[in-house]
């Protein structure tokens, strides 16, 4: 009863996420923006296979929350791609600061050669933009807040996975949280049958998201085998061709001085 009363008032207090913009966005805009949360949520698992301690790994809400502040800002601001990854930096690094105990350092960005992508003043800049934007507001209301109270184990590796996948699918990220929260709840117990007619269409639509991407990290995964294979064969090749035409020179070699 007391949860219950707990997700009603969460529902209460949620405000509207930030997609109003993006509805109206051309087609390969939505996909852009797609791409920036995925490269995210790959810096969080550097960060926190890095930092591998209790205080700086890095909880599914801060990512959350960091999605939430570049949705925001792409809504309200026009940013050119060149500053897609600093936004993204920025956001992490305020919901870091905002929601993890000890991450008060701010992270950079640098290129294969550990050159610096953008000059340390412009992480201030944009970070004070985004404050700015969002009027200074950093505790939003997120899916992961409803799984706690509806009862899903966060520290499972499945569920969190589905959380992560839901945020980089923008056209599955719309719906609402709670909606989100108990779909996923389904996915994760089936016999959970009191649930809307349109949760169990939101969980189906998850779960061939999930599965379509699975194939293809899979095929994915096939041809980079298939051509590190192809590589390794036409080194072989090269060796042997090498050694051939090594062994023939002897060969001449021992025939001319025999002869």
């Amino acid at each position: 009863m007391q949860n219950y009363l707990l997700i009603n008032e969460l529902n209460a207090r949620e405000k509207p996420k930030p997609i109003a913009v993006y509805n109206k966005l051309s087609q390969d805009t939505v996909p852009k923006r797609d791409l920036l949360i995925q490269w995210l949520i790959q810096v969080k698992c550097i960060i926190s296979f890095k930092k591998n301690t209790f205080q700086h790994k890095i909880t599914l809400k801060t990512i959350e929350l960091a999605v939430l502040y570049v949705d925001i800002f792409l809504n309200v601001k026009n940013i050119s791609e060149q500053k897609f990854q600093l936004l993204a930096i920025c956001s992490f690094n305020l919901a870091a600061k905002f929601n993890q105990k000890g991450m008060t350092n701010q992270i950079k960005i640098y290129d294969s050669n550990g050159i610096g992508i953008y000059q340390d003043h412009e992480y201030d800049d944009m970070e004070i933009e985004l404050l700015q934007t969002m009027q200074f507001q950093l505790n939003f209301i997120t899916s992961s807040d409803y799984a706690e109270l509806i009862g899903l184990n966060l520290q499972d590796e499945k569920i969190k996975s589905y959380f992560l996948f839901i945020l980089v699918d923008f056209q599955i990220y719309k719906y609402q949280h709670l909606e989100l929260a108990l779909a996923i709840l389904y996915l994760s117990d089936e016999s959970v049958h009191q649930l809307q007619p349109k949760i169990h269409q939101i969980s189906k639509i998850i779960q061939e998201a999930v599965n379509q991407h699975e194939k293809m990290y899979e095929e994915e995964d096939q041809k980079e085998q298939q051509y590190k294979s192809d590589l390794n064969k036409r080194r072989r090749i090269k060796r042997i061709k090498a050694i051939r035409k090594v062994l023939s020179k002897q060969v001449k070699q021992q025939w001319r001085q025999k002869y």
